[in-house]
Order: C-alpha cells, then structure tokens, then sequence
C-alpha cells in the first residue's frame, strides 16, 4: 500500500498527463522506497498500519524494553514467550500456555492513552508462564530465547484517501517533493520499462534526500528509534 495517492503526487509536481501514469507510479514507489529506506522501514509495507507479527532478535532481549518497529503501535493482540518456540517452527510452539498477560506480564507505554509513538512494550516483574522458564532476577527482562518471543501487534499510519487517515503530512510532504524532484530532474530521459523507472527513480530521490535538508528535517522524527 503507498504512503500517498498518484493523484496527489501529480497534483502536487503540476503533472496533467494520464498518458504516463505507468511510469509515474514508478516514480513514486521509488520515492517511497527511499523514504521508507532513510527511515530504516520495511520497502513493502513500512509506515502503512496493518498486523504484524515480530521476534525480537537476540540483541533486543535481555533487557526491560523493547521496540516495535513500524510505529505508532495501535494495539497489541498477542505476546507470547516460548524458550522453545523457534519461531513457530516446531509444531505445538507457542501454545495457549505461553500467553503473557497485558497488564501484568507487559504493558505497551502509551502517549495517548491509545497508542504508541515509540512502540516499546515494557516487561512487568512476574512469572513467564508456559515454557518459558528463567531465574526469578531474570523475570522483569525479556529472556533471550532464540525466537522464542512473538508478538503480534498492529503498526503504522492509515494513508490518505482511507476514512479517518493518520499518515504524517510530513512523511507525505517528503514524498511528493521527493517525487517532484525526479519527475522535474529526469522526465528528458525517462528509461522506457517501469521496472527502469523504479529503478532510477529510487537512486534519484536518495540522491535528492542527502542534499535536501528540508526533506532530511520533515523525516527526522519517523527514523527507526534506538533503545
């Protein structure tokens, strides 16, 4: 799903023409690629709000806190720790047992009241429950088990034209000036396939992004945080 509507990058770069809309939407993924790549997101689906499921890697647990990438968090369905979970690999992983409890076991820390700009769930002092199992020093952090805590939770901005939008006009502004500045820059010698487009599109706007303060400005406070 984009982060912005082809009718609005067109409208805001003053493009009329239909007859290049393949290339065009070429041209805008590869502004929202680089956008989502500055920002350290996921190229597929980074800042759309859907479900997502999350192993925090080994270098993330250990500690109290940890965050959810692709933020704001607007709800958590499941956190479940498995020390042999695996990933869901093994069959009967992460079963009912090793459901954590919201509120007891964790808590997500909420600006709102309703959800999470910095998506970090706290681990609460208490029992593990199910399988996993750690020394009671150990119960306030999250255990390193390899794989062995998922969390399935929803993240991200709900984009224009859908009811009740979220998405940042900043991270839309960034897109369309970026889309603009490869359509001014580079419509003389446009490649003919749009994978080409996309292609050239994606170098142009990181281009652009390093010599763009304002864009690098409007982008700072979406960057993927470090606890």
């Amino acid at each position: 799903m984009g982060l912005v509507s082809l009718e609005a990058a067109k409208a805001f770069a003053e493009v009329s023409t239909d007859r290049l809309d393949d290339k065009l939407t070429a041209i805008l993924r590869g502004a929202e690629d680089a956008v989502r790549a500055h920002c350290g997101r996921d190229l597929e689906d980074g800042f759309v709000s859907k479900s997502r499921t999350y192993y925090p890697p080994l270098s993330e647990l250990g500690t109290t806190k940890l965050a959810l990438p692709e933020r704001p968090v607007t709800a958590i369905t499941s956190i479940n720790i498995d020390s042999t979970g695996y990933y869901g690999v093994p069959s009967g992983a992460f079963a009912s047992d090793t459901l954590q409890t919201n509120g007891t076991q964790y808590v997500l820390e909420l600006d709102d009241g309703a959800s999470s700009i910095s998506g970090i769930v706290i681990k609460l002092p208490g029992i593990l429950g199910g399988s996993a199992t750690a020394p009671s020093s150990q119960s306030s952090v999250w255990p390193t088990y390899t794989g062995g805590v998922k969390i399935v939770y929803t993240g991200g901005y709900v984009p224009r034209p859908h009811s009740s939008p979220t998405m940042p006009r900043l991270i839309e502004m960034a897109v369309c000036t970026l889309f603009r500045e490869i359509w001014v820059t580079s419509k003389e010698g446009m490649p003919l396939d749009s994978q080409a487009v996309l292609a050239m599109s994606y170098q142009v706007a990181n281009d652009a992004i390093m010599r763009m303060s304002s864009v690098q400005k409007w982008l700072s406070s979406f960057r993927e945080v470090v606890i």
